[in-house]
């Protein structure tokens, strides 16, 4: 994308050259007008929708108390996906 933001390209044309490079699914064109628009950042951001109703800390007291639960056993526990623990686990470090 910057190379393309240099050469003076547009959004559109960015994202059709990277489009035949990687597959339509490398980039949304949003993305790239975002980042034509000067914002860089590359750190995940809040999305909007509807907030996590998952409780962290219950999820973190449940792993502290016995270490050996899969993803698997807290999933069926709390009734929630595993890749929904997955992803709690990442935050949680």
């Amino acid at each position: 994308m910057f190379f393309f933001y240099w050469k003076d390209k547009n959004a559109t044309q960015a994202t059709n050259k990277i489009y035949v490079v990687y597959g339509e699914g490398a980039v949304s064109e949003r993305t790239v007008r975002k980042w034509f628009a000067g914002d860089f950042n590359l750190e995940d951001q809040e999305r909007p929708g509807r907030p996590s109703t998952t409780d962290e800390d219950q999820i973190k007291t449940l792993i502290e108390n016995n270490p050996c639960y899969t993803t698997r056993k807290l999933a069926e526990m709390l009734n929630m996906s595993k890749s929904t623990i997955h992803e709690h686990f990442v935050k949680l470090g």
